[in-house]
């Protein structure tokens, strides 16, 4: 029961985006499921990714709102964070400023990402800069830096400067998570 609720939710969530004129379209909308961790605090809305229709968690983390990619709920209701983002860097060795890919967001939201290895899950929060013309030669996965795999090698693109050092999400919140 609880499984389709939540599917209902998702897709009521996705007729109110696509309502919405052209470019004020949101990249996420927030339903009325709540995601709480196993201590009971609440983190934030579930929300459907409009254009994957992957879920997230509308999540507020230093009084920034961003949206953190979640896998499917179990049958228990039970979610976790989606590993496989990665932060960007100029210098080979991934050492001085952090940026982020200049992507989708949702509206009235920060861009971030997840980071997640050696059994930690780091949330890198842009500061809301972007400039559009950064050499971007090696990426960090959580688990090691190589070079930067995203089309042609030594590029310039637009990236997010990453605002202050990464927030762990285990040390926020106690897992694991489920929807209430």
């Amino acid at each position: 029961m609880r499984r389709f609720m939540l599917h209902g939710a998702a897709l009521a969530a996705l007729a109110l985006a696509a309502g919405v004129p052209g470019g004020a379209r949101a990249q996420a909308a927030a339903t009325s499921l709540q995601a709480v961790d196993s201590l009971g605090r609440a983190m934030g809305r579930i929300g459907l990714q409009t254009g994957t229709g992957g879920m997230s968690l509308r999540l507020m983390v230093d009084s920034v709102i961003t949206w953190v990619p979640l896998e499917p709920a179990d049958e228990g209701g039970q979610l976790a964070f989606r590993a496989g983002g990665v932060v960007l860097f100029a210098e080979p060795d991934c050492t001085g400023p952090a940026w982020l890919s200049y992507g989708a967001r949702g509206a009235g939201t920060r861009a971030s990402t997840l980071v997640t290895g050696g059994g930690r899950q780091m949330l890198y929060l842009a500061d809301g800069s972007r400039t559009s013309d950064k050499l971007i030669t090696h990426q960090f996965d959580g688990a090691e830096c190589k070079a930067y795999s995203y089309g042609a090698r030594n590029h310039r693109q637009p990236v997010w400067r990453v605002s202050s050092p990464p927030v762990d999400l285990g040390a926020l919140y106690t897992p694991p998570f489920t929807i209430r």
